[in-house]
């Protein structure tokens, strides 16, 4: 999400208070930038979600949730290349 621009990470500095200030001026940055935090959320609206195979190979298959063959399998297909994904 960081490469695309759709999020902001902070690194942790193992001090609360160094992290709260860090975390502080980030926030306030993106709280009153209406532009930036509206290019985020364009950015991160333009890539797929990050289990678009799991839901299309669960479509396909037509698997409830709760049911064996949820969604390890279904990762398992994509991850297998049964199901090509954008990587594969």
């Amino acid at each position: 999400m960081v490469a695309v621009g759709g999020a902001v990470i902070e690194p942790d500095h193992l001090d609360p208070t160094i992290n709260a200030h860090h975390i502080g001026t980030t926030l306030r940055a993106l709280l009153s930038d209406h532009d930036r935090r509206r290019t985020m959320q364009v950015n991160l609206r333009a890539r797929p979600p990050a289990d678009a195979a799991v839901t299309i190979a669960r479509l396909l298959l037509d698997l409830p949730d709760d049911q064996p063959g949820s969604p390890a399998d279904a990762h398992a297909l994509t991850a297998g290349g049964v199901i090509p994904t954008a990587a594969g």
